[in-house]
């Protein structure tokens, strides 16, 4: 396992469910055409190309051309110009609902639970039976697109034409999304990286907080630790089992690692406020790191997912809280690990003598067979 898949890991996904360990850029306006997004910022962003932003809060309208009521019902029909991507009860709905905006009645504006999904351009919602028969306006289905047609998650800047534009790509050149609705964030500059150890980390940290290097912010590292090998309970010393090196060769290895959090803390009172925030993001990180199968440069290279163990208090020093989260991940070896169980090769030529049991009345009799596996000739 590497620290290096661990934190990339953590850059991926962490600063889509928390903003404690990024930088966030607020964002005016979003025009998506022909594979690229220019997305315009509110104030100078700090970018550069390569460097890596999340988007968050971007919407793809889905134009609905018409909704039909029947007066007292309480349901109604939505047909959209184009696909859908809502289904009854889907996760990725989020509650099973969906979104209108920009209907001239107020009863058909909002969030609506979907009760019926007839198929990719009509669904039925559920709405106040006191609603009007009669909808108008240039509506929209607001939360109806798949992530392959809404910008969202992790880009790369590809282009900085200004202080305060940026480009990214996103699907291919014949894709054109147009201009994006929603308020619109980034999450840039994600203070997520790794350490040989724990003792590391904290020195690291403290001296370049005293140095003026950086300010007082919230950091994540990541720390590899020692790693251990399962053990048989049938030796009769404390040692791993002595195994054959055949096919049958088994052995779990268990990779622990820890998840050293840095809380600025100077101003709170014995670091209660830094405590709750550990706290907080506990399921970020959980949603981040568990069941994910980082490689184990084994062969059997994805083996266990990783797994939660524990969170403590680390240690306080006054100006700073530091929370450990801790979590393994199992490993096995298997014979393609090993030194192997020597050279093999196929067969090629075979001979077969068989000499039966007779008694000494009858003499010895032998029955010898040749067998050729290959071309060449015996």
């Amino acid at each position: 396992m590497k620290l290096y898949d661990i934190v990339t890991q953590l850059q991926a996904v962490l600063p889509t469910l928390t903003d404690q360990l990024t930088d966030t850029i607020a964002v005016d306006t979003m025009i998506h055409n022909t594979g690229a997004a220019l997305i315009t910022t509110s104030a100078d962003h700090g970018l550069s190309v390569g460097d890596s932003i999340h988007v968050l809060g971007a919407i793809t309208p889905i134009s609905i051309s018409g909704i039909t009521h029947t007066a007292g019902a309480v349901t109604a029909e939505v047909t959209t110009a184009t696909d859908h991507d809502l289904t009854l009860y889907s996760t990725y709905t989020e509650g099973n609902v969906a979104v209108i905006s920009g209907s001239d009645q107020p009863e058909f504006n909002g969030t609506f639970t979907i009760v019926g999904v007839t198929d990719r351009r009509h669904l039925t919602i559920t709405v106040d039976s006191a609603a009007p028969d009669t909808v108008t306006g240039t509506m929209t289905l607001d939360n109806g697109s798949n992530v392959f047609n809404t910008v969202r998650g992790q880009y790369a800047v590809v282009s900085v034409p200004t202080s305060t534009t940026l480009i990214i790509s996103h699907g291919d050149a014949s894709l054109s999304l147009g201009t994006l609705d929603g308020t619109i964030t980034l999450r840039a500059n994600p203070r997520i990286t790794a350490g040989i150890s724990d003792e590391a980390v904290v020195a690291s940290y403290s001296r370049k907080i005293e140095s003026g290097v950086k300010t007082a912010e919230m950091w994540l590292y990541v720390v590899l630790d020692d790693a251990t090998v399962s053990r048989g309970r049938t030796s009769r010393i404390d040692a791993v089992d002595v195994q054959g090196v055949t096919t049958e060769w088994q052995q779990y290895v268990l990779q622990p690692f820890s998840l050293l959090l840095a809380v600025p803390a100077a101003n709170q009172s014995l670091g209660r406020n830094a405590r709750d925030t550990a706290e907080d993001l506990l399921r970020p990180i959980l949603r981040t790191v568990c069941g994910n199968r980082f490689p184990t440069g084994l062969y059997a290279s994805l083996c266990g997912p990783a797994q939660f163990v524990s969170h403590a208090f680390a240690r306080y020093d006054g100006s700073v809280y530091w929370h450990d989260f801790q979590f393994e991940q199992r490993a096995e070896m298997t014979i393609h690990d090993t030194v192997g169980a020597g050279e093999t090769v196929a067969f090629r030529d075979v001979e077969l003598t068989i000499t039966p049991h007779l008694d000494a009345t009858q003499g010895a009799g032998n029955m010898t067979d040749d067998i050729d596996l290959d071309d060449v000739p015996l």
